[in-house]
């Protein structure tokens, strides 16, 4: 399992909502906002960019706003 802190480590991006909860574990990934249940979920926001090259087409559903 990880915990923010181990994901703050091994990310690229940015990680948002960390200040304080670095010792939350997290036990699922999701890259749809829709499916986060609850505070153990961390959610992969997926660019353009990256969807295309991945998932071989440009869907809106990958896309967000934060």
């Amino acid at each position: 399992m990880y915990t923010l802190k181990h994901l703050k480590n091994l990310t690229l991006g940015k990680l948002y909502n960390t200040e304080g909860n670095e010792k939350v574990i997290i036990n699922d990934f999701e890259y749809l906002h829709k499916n986060v249940k609850n505070k153990n979920t961390a959610l992969f926001v997926i660019n353009e960019k990256t969807g295309i090259k991945h998932f071989h087409k440009k869907e809106e559903k990958y896309l967000s706003n934060f």
